[in-house]
């Protein structure tokens, strides 16, 4: 399976129904398409005659929408927590994103040392210091496929319930963990740039020809619904703090050739 059912246990019905629709949007969900699916089963046409990018079962995407839309109950609100945890998730990963794109930029990826395990969550370290640790953290993904795989799994997952819950008009939380750390790594960049002249040019990329990971293709999408949430929710902290990092996200993300 590519969906998280046991972290996202109250939407498990619907994202097993519709995890081929979800897989062919790159994890996305596109408001209307369940009712272009209520037309297919009436027109007569075989199963196989019908368009492959649209879900094949979707009767439950109506049943959860009222779920969402309704009066407050065990399940809406079991409903909405776990989309309140799909925000958080989706939020701080665009931000783990936007850090590694913006460690690119000052010719910290690959990073000049060997980072240590103490987690890059820490935005009051120096930003060399985050880059080294962010380093650590993607070679255990990208080496560690019980980790990487389950993570990246949680977080297409949540993309695409933060997509359907939209749809469905609920309102966007503040990201307060995701916002706070950004506007704190951001803060140490601008101590970094102001130590170091010229960071980010070339006499400054590393010399080591270490392999760069590959980005998440998949992680594409849930960036960009990340990048939403926050400017969203807060306009000021993201234009203060995404307009340096902006930029390099958005090349990492087409090099991936998403």
């Amino acid at each position: 399976t590519m969906i998280d059912t046991d972290t996202f246990t109250a939407f498990a019905p619907l994202l097993v129904a519709m995890e081929k629709y979800a897989d062919n949007h790159g994890f996305r969900y596109f408001s209307g398409d369940d009712e272009d699916q209520a037309k297919w089963e009436s027109d007569g046409r075989a199963v196989e005659d019908r368009p492959a990018s649209r879900p094949r079962c979707a009767l439950l995407a109506p049943v959860y929408r009222d779920a969402l839309q309704g009066e407050s109950g065990p399940f809406k609100e079991r409903l909405v927590r776990e989309y309140e945890a799909a925000q958080d998730i989706v939020c701080l990963e665009a931000v783990r994103n936007c850090m590694i794109a913006t460690c690119d930029s000052l010719g910290l990826w690959p990073p000049h040392n060997e980072g240590d395990n103490a987690g890059y969550q820490d935005t009051s370290a120096p930003v060399d210091q985050i880059a080294g640790r962010l380093w650590v953290d993607q070679e255990l993904r990208r080496t560690e496929p019980s980790i990487g795989d389950r993570l990246e799994m949680r977080a297409r997952t949540a993309s695409f319930i933060v997509d359907f819950c939209r749809a469905a008009g609920l309102p966007l939380k503040d990201c307060t963990k995701a916002n706070t750390m950004l506007t704190e790594f951001m803060e140490r960049v601008t101590e970094y740039t102001r130590e170091t002249p010229g960071a980010g040019s070339s006499e400054h990329k590393p010399s080591t020809s270490r392999t760069r990971p590959a980005p998440w293709h998949h992680m594409v999408g849930a960036a960009a619904v990340g990048v939403a949430v926050l400017s969203f929710r807060s306009p000021q902290v993201y234009a203060q703090t995404f307009t340096r990092g902006a930029s390099a996200l958005i090349s990492a993300g087409a090099q991936a050739g998403v």
